[in-house]
């Protein structure tokens, strides 16, 4: 007794017989066997018994079609719909099997592809149902109809022909098909030709075998208007009556210029210039300067201002800012008035016609005068050296006396107001010791 083993794809092992007793094995060659499962082999040599429930039939590979087919192609199947559905979608339905689908009214179905059937539903329509996408497409339809139209059957390829006729249109009874996305979904719609023209006041559109724009009409009833367009016999005869008002405005200009151009000249001779009579002006207030934009009458105004001020004035004043503390030299001739005057009064200033109070005789020895030297300094430097003398000569005493005459010649020391008469020069000899020889 023997057994032949298969694997699990179905295959028997090749010239393998098993003996229980004798547990040796003999080449018996080439052995045809049956696999039984609910997947297809890997050898398509092989009669597969396909166990799967609804299935339960025994199939064939077909190398032609490639895909595995039952041996009874006129077996059928009771099936749902749903258990075809999961069957198309997980492993395929072979090729040529017949369903009976026993929740679509008992509808015989067959399989023309691994996940497609074709079956005629209750209203006698020839669909082709894929299962694996849940599409459906009709072959064949006497109840497929386009808004009440139905459609044709073209026996020869297999289509519904829906033909659509090339007529002269009828405003009043002509449609427009087609579809619109209103509240989130797609839908049809149709609508006549007539809707196609506005009803509005001022549409110029009518319907004349089709749409029509008479743009004579659109244009008489807008040209000149408010609101509309000027029309070219308008435009040329505005452009004739203004060419006519602007030349007749050049000529009245033109003598405007002339009578102008006349009657100035006639008004800028000399004798009519000249003769001109001033009228009333104002000379009271302050003078002040002449500036840019006053007219012909202000600037006589301001004119007379100033000859009023000079006719009743009783001098002329310094300003307020006057100083002769920062002002010394002599008298330039590039120097103002003001400047000279201050100049002037600095030397006055510092011109000393008597000793102060507080003076005192030099009291170092043998210092000469300097140039620049102050009055006061000189004689200080002087009594200094005359205090240390112990006799005098005649001679000297003379000379001094006619260099403090010189002095006064020159307005350089008052006269009387330092002491240079002879009389002072005797006490002054005599306070000094002075021995005639």
């Amino acid at each position: 007794m023997g057994v032949l083993l298969s694997n699990a794809d179905g295959n028997y092992n090749r010239g393998k017989y098993i003996n229980p007793f004798i547990m040796s094995t003999k080449n018996l060659g080439q052995v045809a066997g049956v696999a039984i499962q609910n997947t297809p082999p890997t050898n398509i040599a092989l009669i597969w018994y396909d166990n799967t429930p609804s299935q339960m039939c025994h199939k064939v590979y077909d190398t032609a079609k490639k895909t595995w087919v039952i041996i009874d192609q006129k077996i059928i199947s009771s099936i749902t719909y749903s258990e075809i559905e999961n069957i198309a979608r997980q492993s395929g339905l072979p090729l040529g099997k017949f369903y009976q689908i026993t929740d679509r009214n008992n509808t015989l179905a067959l399989s023309i592809a691994s996940t497609k059937v074709q079956y005629t539903d209750s209203l006698g329509n020839i669909l082709i149902d894929d299962l694996g996408t849940n599409i459906q497409y009709h072959v064949s339809s006497s109840n497929l109809q386009i808004d009440d139209i139905s459609g044709t059957f073209n026996s020869v390829n297999s289509k519904l022909v829906f033909i659509f006729e090339e007529l002269e249109n009828d405003i009043n009874n002509d449609y427009i098909l087609g579809k619109t996305y209103r509240n989130n979904a797609w839908k049809l719609f149709k609508f006549k030709l007539k809707s196609l023209i506005s009803s509005q006041n001022g549409n110029s559109i009518t319907w004349n075998n089709g749409l029509f724009l008479n743009a004579t009409k659109l244009f008489n009833d807008l040209k000149d208007k408010i609101g509309g367009f000027v029309s070219y016999d308008t435009y040329i005869k505005t452009v004739d009556t203004q060419n006519t008002a602007i030349n007749n405005v050049g000529k009245e200009n033109q003598e405007i210029i002339s009578n102008a151009q006349k009657a100035l000249t006639e008004a800028t001779k000399p004798d009519t210039f000249y003769a001109t009579q001033l009228p009333s002006i104002s000379t009271g207030g302050e003078a002040t300067d002449v500036a840019k934009g006053d007219t012909l009458l202000n600037i006589v105004s301001k004119i007379q201002r100033y000859i009023n001020k000079f006719k009743y004035a009783t001098g002329i004043k310094i300003s307020d800012k006057f100083t002769s503390l920062d002002k010394s030299g002599k008298v330039n001739n590039n120097d103002t008035v003001e400047t000279a005057i201050a100049k002037l009064q600095n030397q006055q200033s510092n011109l000393r016609f008597s000793l102060p109070t507080d003076w005192t005789p030099n009291n170092s020895t043998n210092q000469n005068a300097v140039a620049g030297e102050g009055y006061d300094s000189v004689f200080g430097k002087a009594f200094q050296q005359i205090g240390h003398l112990t006799t005098v000569p005649i001679r000297m005493l003379l000379q001094a006396r006619g260099m403090i005459r010189y002095l006064v010649k020159l307005k350089l020391i008052g006269e009387l107001r330092i002491i240079c008469n002879v009389q002072w020069m005797l006490s002054f000899g005599g306070m000094m010791k002075v021995h005639i020889t």
